[in-house]
């Protein structure tokens, strides 16, 4: 036979770590005549104990017991308490009465839902010498009342890790079908002796995990008020004939019992636990919402982001309700925000009412006032292509009144919208609806203050021309076109002072022959010229030489150009007016630059 060497035993431990986990922890569980755990592992590890083997250990650990010291030894009480007290061999020694109190004891005081029914898995397992069992747990409501499986397939040496069904994995069955519905229905256990000669068992999935079930006992767990609230399901006696006696049932129905209350515990705590991170989830997003009041744009945008993050979903679009016209449900601004299946990439844009998938859903929202979550594209209501399942949460202002429509499309991972997000929209809207409100408010007040604004600017910056300065102007002898060239392509007004560029205006009048047909007053004519001139501000390009340049363009076209036969009198009339007021008041910049300063103007 081959001599095994240190390095070879070494590197066989550490490519086999379940065989070492498994014989320590068999090494080290708590006799009788043993003492405490801690005194059994100090007897194997330190070699001053002078108990058990005496392992010496140099200071330099040798391989095979370096292995042994890093191994994370399952010692009989673990961080998650999920493995007994006392060995299950222990326990079955134990009077019937005493073991059923030290397994009570072992989930008196776990309120983790998924620690707590390993522990009632792994204590039935001891008390019916069951292979394994499995618990599932009633949920959903009176319509769609179903039993999800919590923990599958547990042994007595399983760990919670390796025996919790996430959401993906869990196994869903639907009341009254197969042993575990029949049970949770009827309220009653069932005991089989062979699980193949039962139709209700469902063989497949006996046949993915290549496991045989022979013997089955279904148990239901109640709460105190008689209520089923799931069902423990254990397999395989492993003494005797192999099928569970009706002893087996009594012990396991008293012990279900405390299980019971410990399982509605845990799961309140769950529950209270689970509104309590939500609500503080809710709370950082109103506190989000409430940073930003002053652009809607901005506000609707992070209402989409905070949704999507808060639902799960590839597409959000927020409707606002157009506030002038509220008959027929009419939308005036709606805003999209969608990510790519991959999540690679976000788009955010505005749509039409034509663009908007399933818009009836928002409009019936509007009018119903009631949420609608539609998880069929082909139920009552028929869903656009490309949607999957729709969510529509009407969104109020504080005055009750719905201002708009949060719809969300395509639950990510094919899932559905549930009631958890349902209830968790409609928390979330009432804090957008105060946002929008406010910032509809704001951009009201802002309105309303900066047309004050312009209406006192206005008010104090333009003003007639003095009616001396008009009379002094009318009694100023007004030179020819000729003397200025004023008809001419070639004018050059940088040879006139502001005072002649009036008095050239007005030639422009004389010469169209506009004051005698129009029988228009002298003096007022001059002081509507200097008034115009007088309310063009002092900018670089749009001022008063501008316009009395495209004035005299005009004129030049109807005496030069040859024109003036082709239009009216009123025409001319107004074309000069026109001419002279084009850019009256202009600021000196464009409806760019007043955007980006926030000026009142662009308010």
């Amino acid at each position: 036979m081959e001599q095994l060497s240190e390095e070879t035993v070494t590197s066989w431990l550490k490519s086999n770590p379940h065989f070492l986990s498994q014989y320590l922890k068999g090494q080290l569980q708590v006799g009788p005549s043993t003492g405490s755990s801690g005194a059994h592992q100090q007897a194997w590890l330190d070699p001053h104990s002078g108990q058990g083997h005496g392992l010496k250990l140099s200071k330099k650990k040798s391989g095979c017991l370096r292995v042994l010291s890093e191994t994370h030894l399952p010692v009989p009480v673990t961080a998650d308490g999920a493995t007994p007290k006392k060995s299950a061999s222990q326990l079955r020694q134990m009077p019937k009465d005493e073991m059923l109190m030290e397994l009570v004891r072992d989930i008196a005081h776990d309120l983790d839902i998924n620690s707590l029914s390993h522990k009632i898995l792994v204590n039935v397992n001891v008390i019916t010498y069951a292979d394994r069992s499995s618990l599932f747990l009633v949920e959903g409501d009176q319509n769609n009342t179903l039993l999800i499986s919590r923990l599958f397939d547990v042994t007595v040496n399983s760990t919670v890790q390796e025996s919790v069904h996430t959401k993906e994995e869990a196994i869903k069955i639907p009341l009254g079908v197969g042993i575990i519905g029949h049970a949770a229905k009827s309220g009653k256990p069932i005991n089989i002796e062979d699980a193949y000669k039962d139709s209700r068992f469902n063989q497949s999935i006996d046949k993915k995990t290549g496991y045989r079930t022979r013997s089955i006992l279904c148990m239901p767990i109640k709460n105190h008020l008689a209520e089923v609230i799931g069902v423990a399901q254990v397999m395989n006696k492993s003494e005797g004939s192999g099928v569970f006696s009706k002893e087996d049932e009594e012990i396991f129905a008293n012990y279900l019992t405390f299980c019971g209350i410990g399982l509605t515990n845990a799961r309140l705590y769950e529950r209270s636990l689970r509104e309590y991170n939500r609500n503080q989830v809710l709370l950082q997003l109103a506190h989000g919402l409430f940073e930003e009041q002053t652009s809607l744009e901005r506000m609707v945008q992070r209402i989409m982001q905070e949704t999507q993050e808060l639902v799960l979903c590839e597409h959000c679009h927020v409707l606002l309700i157009d506030q002038e016209h509220k008959e027929g449900a009419k939308f005036n601004e709606i805003f999209c925000r969608s990510i790519t299946p991959s999540g690679s990439q976000i788009l955010v844009k505005k749509l039409t009412q034509n663009e908007l998938p399933n818009m009836e859903c928002a409009v019936a929202v509007v009018e119903t006032g009631d949420s609608l979550n539609i998880n069929t594209p082909d139920g009552p209501v028929k869903l656009d292509d490309g949607i999957r399942n729709l969510l529509c949460i009407p969104i109020y202002s504080n005055d009750e009144e719905v201002i708009g429509v949060a719809q969300m499309a395509n639950k990510e991972k094919m899932l559905p919208f549930t009631s958890t997000d349902q209830e968790s929209l409609e928390m979330f809207s009432a804090f957008c609806g105060l946002g929008i409100h406010n910032v509809l408010m704001y951009e009201r007040i802002s309105k309303a203050l900066a047309k004050q604004k312009v209406a006192l600017e206005v008010l104090s910056y333009h003003a007639a021309a003095p009616s001396n300065e008009a009379e002094r102007m009318a009694n100023t002898p007004v030179p020819t076109a000729k003397d200025t060239n004023l008809d001419s392509f070639d004018f050059n007004d940088a040879l006139l002072s502001d005072d002649e560029t009036v008095l050239a205006s007005v030639r422009m009048f004389l010469d169209c022959d506009l004051v005698t047909k129009f029988n228009i007053d002298y003096k007022i004519l001059c002081r509507w010229i200097m008034t115009v001139k007088k309310n063009y501000r002092q900018v670089t390009y749009h001022n008063w030489r501008h316009a009395f340049n495209v004035a005299q363009t005009m004129f030049a076209m109807f005496k030069c150009g040859l024109m003036e036969g082709l239009f009216s009198d009123t025409e001319k009339l107004a074309l000069l007016t026109a001419c002279f007021c084009h850019d009256l008041d202009h600021r000196g910049t464009n409806n760019s630059f007043q955007s980006k300063v926030d000026s009142p103007i662009a308010q």
